[in-house]
């Protein structure tokens, strides 16, 4: 996503989430599994305040749309073929301890959320030594968020550029509930997170793909595998620490990506064997520069 236009086809995180309410009333799979966290940040380097923020669901489409859409990324947006507004806010899960963050309980979604966000910012600061700053917000209102920054139910996550934040909304809080068991959602969270905050990286190591033309399917492809690719390298800095099961990283992970599998989804962030393979690719190499980017 990055600071694209508003008006630019919104960046799909993820990562995770554009999902299709769809698939959710056909009874898509319910396994899967997502990861993520982080080492000790940059000496010297202050962290951003990520306190998560809950509020109402919106309701009304926005005035102009959010530059990205997933879990983070180049600027474009999707919705599933079937919509609908979610009648109930399912803010937790059954508690499971997560190793990541293991003294949030599961059921503490904002926690989780602000626990994971922390550990992505302080991982990536350090491995670029550049402030990393994209705060999270879950459940978006105006106010106190800018009115420019809201995206319709159907668009279950996503990077806004008016003020670098990216919003997860209430819908993305169903799917969990819905298509992942209690010990799952950390990981799709987790994964969800790594995408959006590995953009976050990379346009701190390459400002110029931040006005790159995403409009592009090879373009905006190369950008949204670079993100799976970096979460990839974060999560196996997690998985080496004894906080992630790396099965249940990939399998979560395959999941996700096959449940935001559509054309539209295809033309800006690739088929899902390509979005797992980049991820891999980032677990095997664990540096950017096995992604293709160079901190220097």
């Amino acid at each position: 996503m990055g600071a694209a236009m508003i008006t630019r086809r919104a960046w799909l995180v993820a990562g995770v989430i554009v999902v299709l309410l769809s698939v959710v009333g056909c009874g898509s799979a319910t396994g899967g599994a997502s990861a993520a966290t982080s080492g000790p940040g940059t000496a010297g380097t202050a962290l951003p305040s990520t306190a998560a923020t809950s509020g109402s669901p919106v309701t009304s489409p926005p005035k102009s749309t959010p530059t990205s859409a997933e879990t983070s990324g180049p600027a474009s947006s999707e919705t599933p073929t079937e919509t609908s507004t979610p009648t109930s806010t399912p803010t937790s899960v059954a508690g499971h301890a997560f190793g990541v963050c293991p003294t949030v309980p599961v059921s503490d979604i904002h926690g989780l959320s602000d626990c994971v966000h922390r550990n992505l910012v302080s991982y990536w600061q350090r491995a670029t030594d550049r402030p990393i700053n994209r705060p999270v917000v879950i459940e978006p209102t105006f106010p106190p968020e800018p009115q420019a920054c809201f995206a319709p139910q159907t668009i279950y996550a996503y990077y806004c550029p008016d003020n670098s934040t990216i919003y997860l909304n209430t819908s993305i809080l169903t799917l969990w509930n819905r298509q992942f068991t209690p010990e799952q959602v950390p990981y799709s969270l987790a994964m969800t997170l790594a995408h959006e905050v590995g953009h976050a990286a990379q346009f701190a190591v390459d400002p110029a793909l931040k006005t790159a033309d995403t409009t592009d399917p090879d373009v905006s492809k190369k950008i949204e595998l670079q993100a799976d690719c970096l979460a990839g390298v974060w999560a196996q800095d997690q998985i080496s620490a004894g906080r992630m099961d790396k099965a249940q990283l990939l399998a979560v992970w395959r999941q996700e990506v096959v449940l935001l599998d559509t054309a539209e989804h295809r033309q800006m962030h690739d088929d899902p064997d390509a979005r797992l393979a980049a991820t891999e690719r980032g677990m095997a190499g664990g540096t950017m520069a096995s992604c293709g980017l160079e901190p220097g």
